[in-house]
């Protein structure tokens, strides 16, 4: 059963800052096909004390990753010689690729929806032009261990609405697509009635979700809403996706586990 229901929202606690990283230990993977653009991403980031690799498109990059550590890849979508979403496909489908590296997609275009783009597995998609700054922020918090990316920080005035949600955590774990609710490993998709209020992309929620077989248990916290279907779309259920944004410890354990079992690629399903 999936119930859901809609109230002010009181407020929790914010939550402790990102762990630090070291810039020196991690790869980046730069591709786009306008070599001004890989320069001066390259330029910066190695500022930043990271080791840069680039391609120009994405089957050369598809071989650069074949062949190197990487831990990132921070990819254009529209190229010549294999678009971004072509990369991803055939890293998530390569059946030899035991880790899948965190993707964050840059378009100036609507080539791709967010829906879409977390669907597929990118972990982010950043609108150009792009503020470097706000990019390597951004880096530095992917780069955060699970648990520290999965405590971020939030405003408790902002959250404006609260879903009860009870699914099946069989259904879940067996990949059923007509479960209720379908987790990712970055947060979730959920169907919404029709007497249930939409929220907004981009607003903040508080949400438990309430495994009735058991098997998952309960994740509660505080997400984002990154995208918000209003109507059925061919096999697409009307409903949200929503990105974890701080989760409570019992949660964390709960959804670390879920993952550690469950290997998916989807950073949030979009069905």
């Amino acid at each position: 059963m999936n119930k859901q229901k809609n109230v002010n929202n009181s407020s929790d606690d914010s939550a402790n800052n990102s762990a630090s990283i070291d810039p020196q230990t991690k790869t980046i993977l730069v591709v786009d096909d306008e070599p001004d653009i890989s320069l001066i991403f390259t330029s910066e980031l190695e500022e930043h004390g990271y080791k840069i690799m680039v391609a120009s498109g994405g089957n050369e990059a598809y071989e650069v990753f074949k062949q190197n550590k990487v831990d990132l890849i921070l990819s254009d979508i529209r190229m010549a010689d294999g678009t971004g979403v072509d990369l991803l496909q055939k890293i998530t489908a390569d059946k030899e690729i035991n880790s899948v590296p965190l993707i964050l997609f840059m378009t100036g275009h609507s080539d791709i929806s967010s829906e879409e783009a977390y669907n597929m597995g990118a972990s982010a998609l950043i609108t150009k032009p792009i503020d470097i700054n706000e990019l390597s922020n951004s880096i530095k918090e992917h780069f955060c261990n699970k648990k520290t990316q999965l405590k971020k920080k939030f405003n408790s005035k902002d959250l404006h609405i609260n879903f009860d949600i009870e699914f099946d955590g069989s259904a879940v774990t067996s990949n059923d697509v007509l479960s209720k609710l379908s987790l990712g490993n970055g947060g979730f998709f959920t169907p919404i009635l029709e007497e249930c209020k939409m929220p907004e992309p981009g607003s903040l929620i508080k949400f438990s979700l309430k495994d009735t077989s058991k098997n998952i248990g309960i994740i509660e916290g505080v997400g984002l809403v990154r995208w918000v279907r209003k109507k059925i779309i061919k096999e697409l259920r009307k409903g949200i996706g929503v990105e974890f944004i701080n989760l409570t410890d019992e949660s964390i354990v709960n959804f670390l586990n879920f993952c550690n079992s469950k290997k998916t690629y989807r950073f949030i399903p979009n069905n």
